[in-house]
């Protein structure tokens, strides 16, 4: 029989763009690699420095951009918020 999965809760749902990625996937991978490529030329043709020299530089520099790219703070205590920002009395503070 053919099904459809349906999410449960619309809020959470993120529209792919290319390849499966949301748009910022998408955004932070084509930044990581240009900043990493910017790093590597700016090694090579600036400073004269051999990329194998320095592309340790050029994945440090890309790194926290893929980091960025695909943790969600879905993944890791909710929804980014600190325990006790968001309140279930939607913040009202009662006695």
């Amino acid at each position: 029989m053919l099904s459809v999965p349906i999410h449960k809760d619309l809020t959470k749902y993120q529209a792919k763009i290319v390849f499966g990625l949301t748009m910022r996937t998408l955004t932070c991978i084509v930044a990581a690699i240009g900043t990493s490529v910017f790093v590597g030329a700016y090694a090579w043709f600036v400073l004269g420095i051999p990329f194998d020299s320095i592309s340790w530089a050029a994945y440090a520099v890309g790194l926290p951009l893929w980091a960025m790219a695909f943790w969600t703070p879905d993944h890791h205590g909710g929804n980014g918020r600190r325990k006790g920002d968001l309140r279930d009395d939607g913040g009202l503070r009662g006695t």
